[in-house]
């Protein structure tokens, strides 16, 4: 196996930070977010309406939300598929008895989906739910949420933790519209009274409603100030429940249409609101979840009117879509922001000219956003698509999907899988009728996943990517990790995998493969204590002739010392240091520097010299550059003024971030400028990564160590910047969840 995926950096230090710039510099075409849609599906059945489709996602399942007519009535339906495929279930009606349905609304959290509508029966209405605890493949009963009232609207829900949240409009004694809460905390067999969260004496309208995980938040109309409509604002918290309505849009001109959106404590609200002659989009952001606001900015351009403005936000990258006049026609358009809203982009028209584009819906995960609409051309009205892989800074160009008379597109993506959701009439349907059609687009990423039983057959199957006849293969234990921190580069040179054993019998996975890997020399790694004298035993009778060398020392650090010089006995002009007393950082350092044909060799991070035996070391091998991975915390500032007496400050560069993922990234992104395939490992234990590190290096690819439950968003964008094609998974689901292997970001 050779390497020839991937493109190291050489550059000194004083680059890297312009390495890690180049996730904003425009992607090649291969990674336009929106290539092409599939072939529709019709997931409603044929022969009554189907309309005001929605669609959700957890990363793992997408469960689609419409209202469709029985023929009698309006029933609210639902159906669930694996996360970016085409595979739904055959629907579930959610709404039950008699009347009407109006205004359906869906929102997910963790496994639980959560679906409000109202319903309309003899002169009266409720707001209804159905909640789902198993991703929407099964739904509790319809439940009554509301008390009845002849005055609802637009009921909205939200999940936070394993409670759901629901707002709607109502009209009070005063016969003021309010916006009225509730919540249950049993998946909807019970409601708590209902609350109002906007203020008396006061009409409002417009309410929407969103959630992170942690909090809620809502919008709304306040109509009016006694001059002017302002945009308003709460917020719901597990310790204060809902907060003391905050006004948002400033005074003097009228506002409308408000939105909102949030992820970890920041939340974008955005609307429209008169300059005097026409409306444009604003937006407000809020760092601290609503505590305080920063002035609202203005994102449209005057001269026109800009309206239905979307919000969406994930990790730094927010955006907000609308249409707007241009004289003639009307035209979707974007802003963007990747630094949480405090600077944005210039307005970029999106829809072409000539005819009317409307509804925009707006996805956004990591750095990827991608912005639908329905557009007219002349005869019909089709969705129209298109994406930004770069927060925003370039776009695809537009992509028309295969449908016809489409209403109003709902989209999500997990970061490499993207759902749409329409109404409209599919290229094999007869007639008028709209049917719920689904179409997908899967990015530029294969994702695969290798994986055994146990960490043990797991290496070995990492290591069958080598062919028979090998060089080398490194043996360490499976059960710790400070003696194989420094194999995985070593293997990575030597050409050779990395192969883990329990400390007093070598598992009979690992002889089958030792065997079929047919090596030209074995090197265990650590003392008796680590890889028993027996296990030696064994693999001498399984490998006749072949010669072996064992690398142990007195420590982790005497024992790293001794793999480097070995290994390396041509010399090595940049070494990578990490400390010993941690294995994250040396984890991602080790596929970086076995690509570069380094040694990583480990010091203890909290000394504050690296000791003579790794400065003789350093002088034997013949070091001209060193690299640290981590920051002063793992470690010290003092090793690194060290390290720079001995190869001055421009021969040291430090690659670090604010926890062991930021590490990754800072580490891949100053080693590589190309990676077509990249590994991923958890951060939380060491044996596939250790395996994994041997395999990235010697194919010069890049290993990143993420969450067991998702893809940190700056590994995402990482991906885009090193032009990557296949992520390949290490370890089963027990370690990186089918989330991570949907590219979610957290």
């Amino acid at each position: 196996m050779k390497a020839e995926t991937a493109v190291r950096s050489t550059l000194p230090a004083a680059v890297t930070v312009a390495i890690v710039a180049t996730a904003l510099l425009p992607l090649s075409p291969a990674h336009a977010a929106v290539d092409a849609w599939s072939s529709p599906i019709a997931i409603s059945a044929a022969g009554q309406t189907g309309s005001f489709g929605q669609v959700v996602t957890d990363g793992v399942t997408d469960t689609a939300l419409w209202l469709r007519s029985d023929g009698a009535q309006l029933r609210v339906q639902s159906a669930s598929a694996p996360a970016g495929t085409q595979a739904y279930g055959a629907p579930a009606t959610l709404s039950t008895g008699g009347g009407d349905i109006f205004d359906p609304h869906i929102a997910a959290g963790g496994s639980m989906v959560a679906a409000v509508w109202i319903r309309s029966e003899l002169g009266s209405s409720f707001v209804e739910s159905a909640v789902s605890t198993n991703s929407g493949l099964s739904w509790g009963p319809a439940t009554a949420v509301s008390l009845p009232s002849n005055a609802l609207g637009s009921p909205q829900v939200a999940i936070v933790g394993s409670t759901v949240h629901v707002i709607w409009r109502d009209v009070d004694d005063a016969d003021d519209f309010r916006i009225i809460a509730s919540s249950s905390t049993d998946a909807g067999a019970n409601w708590a009274a209902q609350v109002a969260i906007s203020a008396a004496g006061e009409s409002a309208n417009d309410q929407r409603l969103t959630s992170d995980g942690s909090s809620a938040a809502a919008v709304w109309l306040r109509r009016t100030d006694g001059t002017d409509d302002r945009v308003e604002f709460a917020a719901w918290t597990l310790a204060d429940g809902w907060s003391a309505p905050q006004t948002l849009s400033a005074a003097g001109q009228d506002a409308t249409q408000p939105v909102v959106a949030m992820h970890d404590g920041t939340i974008a609200a955005a609307w429209s609101r008169t300059d005097g002659s026409h409306y444009r989009t604003q937006v407000g952001m809020s760092p601290d979840a609503g505590l305080s606001w920063n002035d609202p900015i203005t994102l449209s351009a005057a001269g026109e009117g800009a309206f239905d403005a979307t919000v969406k936000i994930d990790a730094a990258t927010v955006a907000v879509a609308w249409r707007r006049y241009d004289g003639s026609h009307e035209r979707v358009q974007v802003s963007s922001s990747a630094n949480s809203g405090v600077t944005w982009r210039s307005p970029t028209t999106l829809s072409a000219a000539g005819n009317d584009a409307s509804e925009p819906a707006l996805t956004v995960t990591g750095t990827r956003v991608i912005v639908a609409w329905s557009r007219n051309d002349g005869e019909t009205t089709r969705p129209q698509s298109a994406g930004s892989e770069n927060a925003g800074l370039t776009w695809g160009a537009p992509v028309t999907a295969n449908v016809t008379l489409a209403d109003k597109p709902s989209i999500v993506t997990t970061g490499r899988d993207t759902t749409m959701i329409v109404g409209a009439i599919g290229p094999d349907d007869v007639g008028f009728q709209l049917r719920i059609q689904a179409l997908t687009f899967t990015s530029g990423f294969e994702v695969t996943r290798t994986a055994g039983a146990d960490r043990y057959s797991t290496a070995v199957q990492i290591a069958q990517a080598f062919d028979p006849g090998v060089p080398v293969v490194y043996i360490a234990t499976g059960t710790n990790y400070p003696d194989a921190l420094s194999a995985a580069s070593a293997a990575a040179y030597g050409e050779g995998p990395l192969l883990l054993t329990a400390r007093t019998s070598l598992p009979s996975v690992v002889a089958t493969e030792l065997q079929r890997l047919d090596p030209e020399a074995v090197v265990i790694v650590g003392g008796t204590g680590a890889v028993s004298a027996a296990v030696e035993s064994r693999i001498a009778t399984l490998l006749p002739g072949v010669p072996r060398t064992r690398y142990s020392g007195a420590d982790r650090y005497e024992t790293s010392r001794l793999i480097a010089d070995g290994a390396f006995s041509s010399g090595a002009t940049t070494v990578y240091v990490a400390t010993g007393r941690n294995f994250p950082d040396a984890l991602s350092a080790s596929a970086a520097a076995g690509a570069d044909q380094s040694p990583v060799v480990l010091v203890d991070g909290r000394a504050s010299a690296i000791g003579q035996a790794t400065r003789d070391l350093f002088a034997e091998l013949g070091v001209e550059n060193v690299v640290i991975a981590g920051g002063t915390g793992v470690v010290s500032a003092a090793i690194e003024a060290e390290l720079q007496s001995l190869y001055s400050p421009s021969g040291v560069t430090r690659l670090a971030g604010s926890d062991r993922y930021a590490t990754s990234v800072a580490i891949n992104a100053g080693s590589f400028t190309q990676s077509r395939t990249v590994y991923l490992a958890t951060g939380l234990d060491f044996p596939d990564a250790l395996a994994g590190a041997a395999v990235a290096g010697g194919s010069g690819s890049a290993l990143f160590v993420v969450r067991p439950t998702c893809v940190p968003a700056n590994v995402l964008t990482q991906l885009y910047a090193l032009d990557t094609r296949k992520v390949v998974l290490l370890g089963g689901t027990g370690v990186l969840s089918s989330r991570v292997a949907n590219l979610r970001t957290c």
